[in-house]
């Protein structure tokens, strides 16, 4: 009978570290990561024009292969709803790189 119960208490604590891990996990996931003022002034010696109306510049850079590029321009696109007058926008490909983060 002691084994029995031996065994049942590391079973318990087996659990309780698992599921504390997952929390953990969950929680680390979940938290945001730093964030920074943008800079005061465009680059210099970037090639990408600035917008001169007067509107907001945003730059999205999308590897063309890469499978969360689609979903990207999507969650964009819902963002920009409504704000299409107020943003001038300008999407960049990088066709010479194998890099994608998936």
């Amino acid at each position: 009978m002691k084994t029995a119960g031996t065994a049942g208490l590391v079973w318990t604590l087996w659990g309780t570290a698992v599921i504390a891990g997952f929390l953990a996990l969950a929680g680390y996931e979940a938290t945001p990561g730093a964030t920074s003022p943008p800079p005061l002034e465009w680059p210099a010696s970037t090639a990408i024009p600035r917008a001169s109306n007067g509107l907001a510049t945003l730059l999205l850079f999308a590897h063309p292969k890469c499978p969360c590029t689609r979903a990207t321009l999507k969650e964009l696109a819902v963002a920009l709803e409504g704000r299409a007058t107020q943003v001038d926008r300008s999407v960049g490909r990088r066709l010479k790189t194998s890099w994608c983060p998936r």
